[in-house]
């Protein structure tokens, strides 16, 4: 077992002091860092006070944790580095484990997160920092100290990698545009936005570093050739990145003005058709409007003919009505005065009968008292003389014809 020590550098800006005791997360942040994607093998790291714990997941059950190592908080300078010291340690038969040349940049990213907000850059563009490792005490706030010397020269390799990448995608650009021509067919435009926002964080976070008061050697004016082109090399590759930046947003925006004009030929184009099926439809809207006017006059004058008709009808109507009901009240008118002259008639021929019935009545009486005053063969003649006289006595019944 070694003691060893280990420099992580905190990207800050501005010697903003490193805040532990808020750390971020809650203190503590659990990930998978197994490159194999079948296997699983978990770590989880905690802050307690300023020393950091670690932990992995137990073999028997992934979902309980074992100790395994412990980071020792020993001193931090306003440049964002800190000092950790920690004994050597390996897990059996595994290639994970901490000594003088061994630190996981997985943990290292872990305990970064700690304490830096990803707030010049996205999540995705944090640089991949490999950590300062020694079985040596150090004193970062020596200037030009082996741990600033080491962030440096890394800080130098990953902006040289990004415009090394960047170059490469200029190259592809301008041999596509060489062979197609076509500017609005190229995408790879779009991929240099993030590519520019990694870079712009680098250069942020970089003179922490390379302006603190620590660092007076990696400089331009250094007579040390390789600690001037470093020093050239972190101050130019923004520079470099924002002529790159020119270049693709004027591509950008010739794609876009391509693309919008493109779309403008389009709707008009769609403009043109939809102008010329309105015009169409306006023709067969007016023929419609024609024949709907016909049908119209049509059936106006097909109104008035039915109004006169009905004017006729109810005129008609009126007419017959009248001679109805003039037929029914003469009807009436003489049936009323059929009635009364049948009554009148019926009455005559009543007081007409009684009349006889009384004179008849009289002549009975009569006749009674010969019977009893004479003989039978007078009786006999008188009756025959009485009989003769009823007969020529009886009064003429008049018809209804004679009057």
């Amino acid at each position: 077992m070694v003691h060893c020590y280990v420099v992580l550098w905190i990207p800050t800006v501005n010697h903003i002091p490193i805040p532990f005791d808020e750390p971020l997360h809650g203190g503590t942040r659990t990930e998978n860092i197994s490159d194999n994607p079948d296997e699983k093998f978990l770590v989880r790291i905690k802050a307690e006070d300023k020393d950091i714990n670690i932990s992995v997941s137990s073999v028997e059950d992934p979902e309980r944790f074992e100790d395994f190592i412990r980071l020792r908080y020993e001193d931090f300078s306003h440049n964002g580095m800190v000092k950790y010291s920690f004994d050597s340690q390996f897990l059996d038969d595994s290639e994970f484990g901490f000594d003088d040349k061994n630190f996981p940049e997985a943990v290292y990213h872990m305990i970064k997160s700690l304490y830096h907000i990803h707030e010049f850059h996205e999540d995705e563009s944090d640089s991949s920092l490999k950590p300062y490792l020694s079985t040596d005490d150090i004193d970062i706030h020596k200037e030009n100290n082996a741990a600033l010397r080491h962030y440096l020269c890394n800080h130098e390799r990953a902006v040289l990698d990004l415009v090394k990448n960047a170059k490469t995608l200029l190259r592809s650009v301008l041999e596509t545009e060489k062979n197609k021509g076509m500017p609005e067919e190229i995408r790879v435009y779009e991929s240099f936005p993030s590519m520019y926002v990694m870079a712009l964080g680098y250069d942020t976070y970089i003179h922490s570093l390379y302006d603190s008061i620590y660092n007076n050697e990696c400089s331009i004016h250094n007579t040390d050739k390789s600690l001037r082109r470093r020093a050239f090399n972190i101050e130019n590759s923004v520079r470099y990145f924002n002529v790159l930046n020119v270049f693709f947003d004027t591509k950008i925006r010739q794609v876009n003005n391509l693309s919008i004009l493109k779309k403008a030929e389009a709707n008009l184009k769609n403009s043109e058709e939809s102008l010329k099926q309105l015009e169409k439809s306006i023709r067969t809207a007016e023929r419609s409007l024609s024949i709907s006017q016909d049908s119209l006059n049509t059936s106006q004058s097909t109104l008035e003919t039915a109004n006169d008709n009905i004017e006729e009808t109810r005129n008609a109507a009126k007419g017959s009505t009248r001679w109805a009901i003039g037929g029914i009240l003469f009807s009436l008118v003489i049936g009323v005065i059929s009635i009364f002259y049948s009554i009148h008639l019926s009455n005559e021929s009543s007081r007409q009968l009684e009349e006889v019935k009384i004179e008849l009545l009289n002549t009975l009486g009569t006749v009674e008292n010969y019977k009893t005053a004479n003989s039978s063969d007078s009786l006999r003649f008188d009756n025959k003389q009485i009989v003769k006289s009823l007969y020529d006595n009886k009064p003429e019944v008049k018809s209804d014809s004679a009057n």
